[in-house]
């Protein structure tokens, strides 16, 4: 008879479970909801890479040929930036360092000056300068180093022996 007991107490627990009244009791549960954010910013660097200087070399004054050279900028902005590279007039420029024009720059050796100009072209006719939309080199980041050719011209080279230096300053605009 025990056993017979214990068949009934499995059947009616076995028939309970399946109905549902035992162990599918419903749980609490409760929500948040949050946010995920992320900023990207423009960013462009032009002196992460320092630039090639533009070397126009030794010349014998009695031809008064003139030189060329080039030298590299490199620029790395962020991809879908767009940029414009602008290089000053020097430091002995002859006009206002911040827009110079075609002619005004110069490099010094003591009182003497000796003209040159530069360019986004190997063929001398893209004058590089400072202005806005006007003869800066522009383009478009794409978050890798960009490398620009600065062909550099000097007229002539009949002028005074000596060592001729100046400074340009290159910009980024982003």
């Amino acid at each position: 008879m025990h056993l017979a007991k214990q068949s009934i107490t499995f059947s009616v627990l076995a028939c309970a479970l399946s109905l549902g009244v035992i162990g599918n009791a419903s749980a609490a549960e409760d929500s948040a909801t949050f946010q995920v954010r992320l900023v990207i910013q423009e960013s462009c660097t032009i002196s992460a890479t320092q630039p090639t200087d533009i070397d126009f070399l030794s010349h014998v004054r009695s031809t008064g040929a003139p030189a060329t050279a080039t030298g590299t900028l490199t620029v790395n902005c962020s991809a879908g930036t767009p940029y414009s590279i602008g290089l000053s007039g020097g430091a002995n420029t002859l006009a206002n360092a911040t827009a110079p024009a075609a002619g005004d720059r110069r490099m010094a050796s003591g009182s003497a000056f000796v003209p040159y100009d530069l360019y986004r072209d190997g063929g001398f006719s893209n004058f590089w300068g400072n202005t806005a939309g006007v003869d800066m080199q522009t383009g478009t980041g794409n978050a890798a180093n960009q490398a620009f050719t600065v062909h550099g011209r000097v007229p002539s080279t009949n002028f005074p022996a000596g060592s001729y230096t100046d400074s340009v300053t290159a910009r980024v605009v982003y």
